[in-house]
């Protein structure tokens, strides 16, 4: 079974999914953990056409042009100062 892409590797890796409407530009963070209650942890969320936002419907304009952006979690990177450089 395919582990990669789905709703359940998202959330144990950690991603943040951010869906956008490409009619109003209106943009929010997906809820993981309320998608895999109502979809599962093996719902396939990578793909073209893209299973996930094919369920989707913009809440600020109703449009389904809806895009997904999967990003991963962010955090500093130990050492490195403000330019890039360690020690500076």
């Amino acid at each position: 079974m395919l582990k990669t892409g789905t709703l359940g590797h998202l959330q144990r890796e950690n991603m943040t999914v951010t869906a956008y409407c490409s009619a109003c530009q209106h943009s929010a963070r997906m809820d993981l953990v309320a998608l895999i209650d109502r979809l599962g942890g093996d719902f396939v969320s990578i793909g073209d056409p893209n299973p996930l936002s094919a369920r989707m419907r913009c809440k600020q304009c109703e449009a389904k042009a809806i895009g997904l952006i999967f990003s991963p979690p962010s955090s500093p990177t130990p050492g490195l100062g403000l330019y890039g450089k360690s020690g500076s």
